[in-house]
C-alpha cells in the first residue's frame, strides 16, 4: 500500500469516527428536546397530575440551555475522571 493511499484511508477512518461521535451528540440533544418540550415528558406528567394548567416553558431559556449543555458535556466529564 502506498503512502498516499494509507493517508487517504486514515483520513477516511478518522472522518467515520468523527461522524459517529457527533451523531450521538445530536441524538442526545434531540432526547433533551423530547423531555423538555411543550409536549414533552415533564409537561405531560405535570398536566396529567393536574399540577399545571398550561405547559411550562422549559426550552429556549436559561434552564433549557443549562440542561442541554450539561447533558452534552457529561460524557467528557466522565471520561476525564475515569
Amino acid at each position: 500500500m502506498k503512502t498516499s493511499e494509507r493517508a487517504g484511508l486514515i483520513g477516511l477512518l478518522a472522518a467515520a469516527f468523527l461522524i459517529q461521535f457527533f451523531s450521538s451528540y445530536v441524538m442526545r440533544m434531540y432526547a433533551v428536546m423530547l423531555v423538555l418540550g411543550n409536549n414533552g415528558i415533564i409537561n405531560r406528567v405535570l398536566s396529567w397530575g393536574s399540577l399545571t394548567d398550561s405547559p411550562l416553558k422549559l426550552m429556549y431559556n436559561e434552564f433549557g440551555v443549562g440542561v442541554g449543555l450539561t447533558l452534552g458535556a457529561l460524557p467528557f466529564m466522565v471520561f476525564t475522571i475515569s
